[in-house]
């Protein structure tokens, strides 16, 4: 990595270059240890299904790119402001593999597979503090806490604004439905004890909205899956009747 100064560098004293090339050691092993990708011809921060329907192939990948895998965005904010696309890159945090001569049962031919995985910039730090009811995976989109103590299973607290839950949990809910048209909310908690208030809660708000916005009772469908009483000693076969609650929905989507 190469960083190139955008003004003249003041003369440094022998101790603050010393610093100087610490700070820039820290920074490059910082990252190198993020996973950071980037192309100059392929748009790396939307989905392909985005691309081939839904963006124009004359824009330019950094003029297009989605703010929200765009890593490099803020730093490059002045370039865009200006419309200087050609001298930005947009970078994404993630994770690629290639797998190859990908076959089908009862088909000979062969094809590569690309899987790109993306992680939002707006999802930076551990995941505990990062969560959020704007994310896609994570945490039940209600408002809650639940402080870290020495507990396996620390205690829950919800806000009693019932309306403060709903109203953000439509607007994610219309976000998603943006995004990515129809949408299955799978619930994976337990059904019991601190979990089973945060289910409930949901269960309450999903209702709520779904009355209060008929967008979302005909795109949006409930699912509310026991995963630790369902694969309970290792019984990962159970997950067959998750697939088969979800499966017809997998067949419309294509």
């Amino acid at each position: 990595m190469v960083l190139l100064p955008t003004q003249q560098l003041p003369h440094l004293t022998p101790a603050q270059v010393e610093d100087e090339e610490r700070y820039m050691a820290m920074v490059t092993t910082d990252v190198e240890a993020q996973l950071l990708y980037f192309a100059f011809e392929y748009d790396l921060t939307h989905t392909l299904q985005r691309i081939t329907t839904s963006l124009s192939p004359t824009v330019s990948i950094a003029e297009r790119a989605d703010p929200r895998f765009c890593w490099n965005y803020a730093a490059c904010s002045f370039l865009l402001e200006k419309k200087l696309f050609a001298w930005v890159v947009p970078i994404m945090q993630g994770y690629v593999e290639v797998c190859k001569h990908v076959s089908i049962a009862d088909n000979k031919a062969t094809f590569d597979l690309l899987y790109i995985s993306r992680r939002s910039c707006r999802r930076q730090g551990t995941r505990f503090t990062m969560r959020g009811i704007d994310s896609i995976r994570g945490s039940i989109p209600v408002v809650w806490s639940s402080p870290a103590t020495l507990k396996y299973a620390p205690k829950v607290f919800q806000r009693a604004q019932a309306d403060t839950d709903t109203a953000a949990f439509q607007l994610h809910a219309e976000e998603m439905m943006k995004l990515y048209g129809r949408v299955i909310l799978v619930n994976l908690i337990d059904k019991k004890t601190e979990q089973l208030k945060l289910g409930e809660a949901f269960e309450k708000t999903f209702g709520h909205a779904s009355t209060l916005n008929t967008h979302i009772l005909a795109n949006i469908r409930y699912v509310w899956f026991d995963f630790h009483h369902e694969c309970r000693r290792m019984q990962y076969a159970n997950l067959g009747k998750l697939i088969s609650q979800v499966d017809d929905d997998f067949q419309d989507y294509g």
